[in-house]
């Protein structure tokens, strides 16, 4: 079984403060964590700059799926609804 904590506390890591902003930022303003947005007519893939890296990461550090977490899709979703939780906690202080 995988252990929260250390999954919790490798995303804070491997984002750093300033991509766990940017998620924040990107929840608040259109209600999902990673949204494709546009900067000077350039549609950029938050997806790919950061969930697909962070979801290889951790599964390759933790050897989650399918050892831990049964599919990739169960897997995506633990990652992402953890990161939601990292920063709903961060708004509450």
């Amino acid at each position: 079984m995988l252990n929260n904590e250390e999954v919790r506390n490798e995303i804070i890591e491997f984002l750093g403060e300033k991509n766990i902003k940017l998620c924040e930022e990107s929840l608040n303003k259109h209600g999902i964590l990673f949204p494709t947005v546009v900067e000077d007519k350039i549609p950029i893939s938050m997806r790919l700059f950061l969930q697909i890296p962070l979801n290889n990461h951790i599964n390759k550090k933790f050897d989650a799926v399918p050892t831990h977490i049964k599919d990739w899709i169960t897997f995506e979703d633990y990652v992402y609804n953890m990161l939601k939780d990292i920063i709903k906690e961060r708004n509450k202080k």
